[in-house]
């Protein structure tokens, strides 16, 4: 493979860009948007590939995947972004929602923080497509590990 994983693929990121509005109109409401799940499969399987891609370049650069390089480098690109959106949302949860929502929410906020949120949502049976539960503000947030899971079969 003789593509480097900074060579960028302008029109998959323009796809998964479009999916990404496909669930934002989705979540809005937006008529038209209905199938918002489509464009999270479309932008996971593109993510996927630049990941696979990204691998495949290490191997022919270096002879192997170091899976220290590829965690330090998933966890510089998504934490920061991560951590900032868990701890905004804790604040907007402290001055704008009942006193009695924050230890639900901050028990979310934790559980995702900490990368255990597809184990604490399936314990409580949360359905995604349940928009008005709480607990439905944080389910996305264990897609992530959840992605990167079915990853670590490639580093080793």
């Amino acid at each position: 493979m003789s593509a480097t994983p900074n060579s960028r693929r302008n029109d998959l990121q323009g796809l998964r860009a479009l999916a990404v509005l496909v669930v934002i109109g989705y979540h809005a409401g937006i008529p038209g948007f209905s199938g918002g799940f489509v464009g999270v499969d479309v932008f996971f399987v593109l993510s996927g590939f630049f990941i696979v891609r990204m691998l495949a370049s290490e191997v022919e650069q270096h002879g192997r995947v170091r899976p220290i390089i590829f965690w330090a480098g998933r966890a510089k690109r998504l934490l920061p972004n991560s951590l900032l959106t868990l701890f905004v949302t804790l604040c907007a949860t402290a001055a704008l929602m009942p006193s009695y929502r924050f230890q639900l929410i901050a028990e979310d906020v934790a559980k995702s923080a900490l990368f255990f949120a597809n184990f604490h949502f399936a314990s409580r049976a949360v359905d995604y497509f349940h928009l008005g539960d709480r607990q439905v503000q944080f389910c996305i947030s264990g897609r992530f590990p959840s992605k990167s899971s079915s990853m670590r079969c490639f580093p080793g």
